[in-house]
């Protein structure tokens, strides 16, 4: 939509054949987690930093200035739901057709091609609506910290 790209391809695996070395990656994370007291970014970030050689935390602007953008109802605006998706495993995106998915459920598979877009008149500038995000006040974090 953006003209960065003439194909997108996203391939995922069966259900059940998830044993991929992301995976092992993220069952380290588990374990330290369940051993630890996680209040603050920086203690995920030690938790991901100790559970292997392989894990290392990578903050964005070290964990400050983040933005939340409400892509839930920029997506129900502008785009309809792709039906029986969790039948496909292989989803094509081409810059020849605009706003339209090609779906299979096998590599190499015949596609099916489903119109996402709403309207053909999307504006390609347009962006989710920020989230505005507030600090916890002292009063909460104090409830928070002896309640839980």
């Amino acid at each position: 939509m953006l003209n960065w790209y003439e194909d997108i391809t996203v391939n995922f695996m069966i259900p059940g054949h998830t044993k991929f070395i992301c995976d092992s990656f993220f069952g380290h994370i588990k374990k330290v987690y369940w051993k630890h007291k996680v209040n603050t970014i920086n203690d995920v970030k030690n938790i991901i930093n100790n559970s292997s050689n392989g894990n290392e935390a990578i903050l964005y602007d070290n964990g400050i200035n983040w933005n939340w953008y409400d892509f839930s109802a920029f997506f129900k605006n502008h785009f309809v739901p792709l039906p029986n998706i969790t039948q496909f495993h292989h989803f094509r995106f081409s810059s020849e057709d605009i706003g339209k998915i090609y779906v299979s459920k096998e590599s190499g598979g015949v596609e099916s091609c489903y119109k996402l877009l709403k309207s053909d008149n999307f504006n390609k500038n347009s962006k989710p609506d920020l989230i505005t995000t507030v600090s916890l006040t002292e009063e909460r974090q104090n409830y928070l910290y002896s309640k839980i």
